[in-house]
C-alpha cells in the first residue's frame, strides 16, 4: 500500500475482506496509488475480467457501484434500462427500497477505459469511512447493483 490515510486504508481493507469471505466474486482486491489512478483508492469486485463491482474514493467522493470495459455489456444495461421506464434512478431506488435503504442518485459515465454507474456519497472527512452505518450503506449499493446489472454480465 501507498501513503494511504489510516482511515482510506482501514475502509479498503475491511470492505475487501468482507468480500474475499463472500466468495461470490472472482476477486476481491484493494488498490491504491498507480493502480486506483485517478482514484485514491479503489475496492475492485471483479465479476469478469473486464466488469465488477466498487467503491472508490475520488476528489471527495466514495463512488460504489459497478463499471465495465466491456461495451456490450454497457450496451446491454443500456437497453435494459430503456425497457425498463428508462429511469436509472427510480431502477436502483426500487432494488434499494427492497433491501430497506432510501433511494439514491445513480451516475452513468465513461471514464478510460470503462463506463461507469456509480452511487457518489459526498465524504467531508475521511473519518467518516470509519461508520457503520455508512459501511452498510455501501454494502446495501453494492448489493442492490449486483442485483440490477448481473443479468446483464451473465448475458455479456
Amino acid at each position: 500500500m501507498n501513503t494511504l490515510a489510516p482511515s482510506l486504508r482501514e475502509f479498503g481493507e475491511w470492505l475487501a475482506r468482507e468480500y474475499r469471505a463472500d466468495g461470490g466474486y472472482d476477486e476481491a482486491r484493494l488498490l491504491d496509488g498507480e493502480r486506483a489512478h485517478p482514484a485514491d483508492l479503489l475496492i475492485r469486485l471483479d465479476v469478469t475480467k473486464k466488469s465488477y463491482y466498487l467503491a472508490r474514493i475520488k476528489d471527495g467522493l466514495l463512488e460504489v457501484g459497478f463499471a465495465t470495459e466491456g461495451r456490450m455489456i454497457n450496451e446491454a444495461i443500456e437497453e435494459m434500462i430503456l425497457d425498463n421506464g428508462g429511469d436509472l434512478d427510480d431502477l436502483l431506488g426500487d432494488e434499494l427500497c427492497d433491501l430497506g435503504d432510501e433511494p439514491l442518485t445513480m451516475k452513468h459515465y465513461f471514464e478510460r477505459p470503462a463506463f461507469f454507474f456509480v452511487v457518489p456519497l459526498p465524504l467531508g472527512r475521511s473519518e467518516e469511512l470509519d461508520d457503520p452505518i455508512l459501511r452498510q450503506r455501501v454494502k446495501t449499493i453494492l448489493k442492490a447493483s449486483r442485483t440490477l446489472f448481473q443479468s446483464c454480465v451473465d448475458e455479456g
